[in-house]
Parts: C-alpha cells; sequence; structure tokens
C-alpha cells in the first residue's frame, strides 16, 4: 500500500441536540474531501483532506489532516493541477486510509458526545462502474 503516513491534525465535533434526546430516524451523511496534493519528495506527495460525518440535525464531526503517498509524483500533481483529481487508484487507497482511519476517531467521539456511531461505514468507489439501473418494470 503506497499510503506512507497519516496524521489528524484537527478534530472538531459538536453536538445541537439535549443528552437524552430521542428521535425515530437519524441520517447520517460521510464526505471526505481532498484539499490539496502537493509534492513531498522524490517519490512522495502530500496529500491534505477533511472528513465530515454530518448528523443531520443532531450533530457534526469535521477532521482535518494530511497523508503521504508513494507515487509517481509528476503525474499525479500535473493531474491534480489540471483537474483536481487524483488518478482513480490512489484516490481509492487515500479516501480508504482516511475514512478507516477517520471513522474509528469518530466512534469514540461520538460515544463521547452521547451520539450515535457513524454507520454505515461508506466505502471508496473509484473508477468502477454501477451496475446498470433497472427500470423496475418487468416484460415477459
Amino acid at each position: 500500500m503506497p499510503v506512507r503516513n497519516f496524521d489528524i491534525k484537527e478534530i472538531e465535533a459538536r453536538r445541537f441536540t439535549r443528552p437524552g434526546e430521542r428521535f425515530s430516524q437519524i441520517n447520517v451523511n460521510f464526505n471526505v474531501s481532498i484539499t490539496n496534493v502537493a509534492p513531498a519528495g522524490e517519490s512522495t506527495v502530500n496529500v491534505d483532506f477533511r472528513f465530515t460525518v454530518n448528523y443531520a440535525g443532531i450533530g457534526v464531526m469535521r477532521m482535518e489532516g494530511s497523508i503521504v503517498y508513494e507515487g509517481n509524483v509528476a503525474e499525479i500533481t500535473e493531474r491534480w493541477g489540471k483537474k483536481r483529481a487524483m488518478p482513480d487508484g490512489m484516490a481509492n487507497e487515500v479516501h480508504g486510509a482516511v475514512i478507516n482511519n477517520c471513522v474509528v476517531e469518530a466512534f469514540v467521539i461520538s460515544r463521547d458526545l452521547h451520539m450515535p456511531p457513524p454507520l454505515p461505514v461508506p466505502q471508496p468507489n473509484f473508477g468502477k462502474k454501477s451496475p446498470p439501473k433497472s427500470s423496475g418494470v418487468e416484460v415477459m
């Protein structure tokens, strides 16, 4: 795995409700944003990220940090400069590392703030085609 280092630099979490309030349905949304990709060495790039868990109307968690990724620096930085995108394989690995590491932190924070655990855990899916959507009409 070309992810060489993972570092969370900032954590912010807030609950908007009172302890003990009950909700019939809780919508949990995840977001991973890559904010910057820059050369870090001859064969590594530094990838800055922001991970957000939003409990609609209940609370929010935000983590920021960076990953050191080993790969073709010229190709990665050129693609980032032109398209603000990473190669699909790299995107899957980087997003997977962010999700896997930050969800663990989010579980601990959710317990401390008396919020439900952030489930289900999302899976990155870059470059893979989705199965065709059915129209719902059955033809015989």
